[in-house]
């Protein structure tokens, strides 16, 4: 299994179990979106820039 979508997965249940786990309320609910958003997008970039790095020294060597 690619570890990116087991990354993703891990990210989105641990945040639908804090909601669960604390009944936050609706602003904090959204912050919480907000910040688990941030750590996917986050992840993906890094995901992106080692992906190129890959890339980039493959076509080198």
């Amino acid at each position: 299994m690619d570890i990116t979508y087991i990354a993703i997965q891990t990210i989105i249940i641990r945040f639908i179990y804090d909601s669960q786990v604390q009944k936050q309320d609706h602003v904090s609910n959204l912050m919480s979106v907000t910040l688990v958003s941030r750590q996917v997008i986050r992840f993906l970039w890094r995901k992106a820039i080692i992906g190129l790095e890959e890339a980039h020294s493959v076509i080198l060597n």
